[in-house]
C-alpha cells in the first residue's frame, strides 16, 4: 500500500513538474511600461509614496511577432 502511494505521488510530481515546462513559444513576457508610468506617476503625484525600486517589474505577455517588430535587436 505504502508502495503505490509513493508511485502516486512520484508519478503526480513529474506530470506537474513537466507540465509547468511546456511553455507557448508563440508569446515572450516583457516588462509593461503602461502600468510602471502609471505607479511612477502616482510618485510623483502624492508626498507619502517613496522612491519605488523594481525588483521584479511589472510583466506581460505579448506575441513574438509584435516584439520583433518593435525591436528586431530584441531576438
Amino acid at each position: 500500500m505504502k508502495k503505490n502511494v509513493m508511485y502516486a505521488v512520484a508519478a503526480s510530481l513529474v506530470f506537474a513538474v513537466t507540465g509547468c515546462a511546456n511553455v507557448d513559444k508563440n508569446y515572450a513576457f516583457v516588462v509593461d511600461q503602461e502600468q510602471l508610468d502609471q505607479l511612477e506617476n502616482s510618485q510623483r503625484k502624492q508626498r507619502n509614496v517613496g522612491h519605488v525600486v523594481w525588483v521584479n517589474p511589472p510583466l506581460k505577455k505579448v506575441e513574438v511577432a509584435k516584439v520583433a517588430a518593435a525591436n528586431p535587436s530584441s531576438l
